[in-house]
This record gives structure tokens, C-alpha cells and sequence, in this order.
């Protein structure tokens, strides 16, 4: 991902650049919103904190469904972030 030139909503914006390292099987809560919220630091399209997006595809499995199951409480306590 790279930042975009001028974001216009006072969100950190990302865009995916479509390359990624995360393999084909490997599950991945990933939406390509990638926007992130100033005051959460999470992506308002799939929740992860920018440390949990960094680190996805080293964590082990289990680390990985761990988040995973975590995300529909963050998005039932989030409301709407945009």
C-alpha cells in the first residue's frame, strides 16, 4: 500500500498497490478500504490496528483466527467511524 497524494477527510488513506504477501490460502479479514481512522488507529474496512496489519502474514494461524474472531465485537463497538 502507499498513501494517496491528497487525502480529503482528515483519514490516513492508503491505497492498495494489489501486491501482497499474503498467500492465496491464507484467510485474510482484508476489504482493500484501507483507510485509517485517526483517533482508533484501525482500517475502517477491516478493523485491524496498523500493527496487526503489518505483522498478518507472520503470525501463526492460530494468532490469526484469534483476530479474526475478535473482529465482529470491534465492529459492533465501533458504530460508524467514517
Amino acid at each position: 500500500m502507499r498513501p494517496l497524494d491528497r487525502p480529503t477527510t482528515g483519514l490516513m488513506v492508503w491505497r492498495c498497490t494489489g501486491r501482497s504477501p499474503i498467500s492465496e490460502d491464507m484467510e485474510t479479514p482484508c476489504t482493500k478500504i484501507c483507510q485509517i481512522h485517526p483517533v482508533t488507529r484501525l482500517c475502517l474496512g477491516c478493523l485491524r490496528s496498523l500493527d496487526e496489519i503489518a505483522g498478518w502474514s507472520s503470525y501463526t494461524p492460530e494468532v490469526r483466527a484469534r483476530i479474526m474472531a475478535e473482529l465482529p465485537a470491534r465492529r459492533a463497538t465501533a458504530g460508524d467511524l467514517r
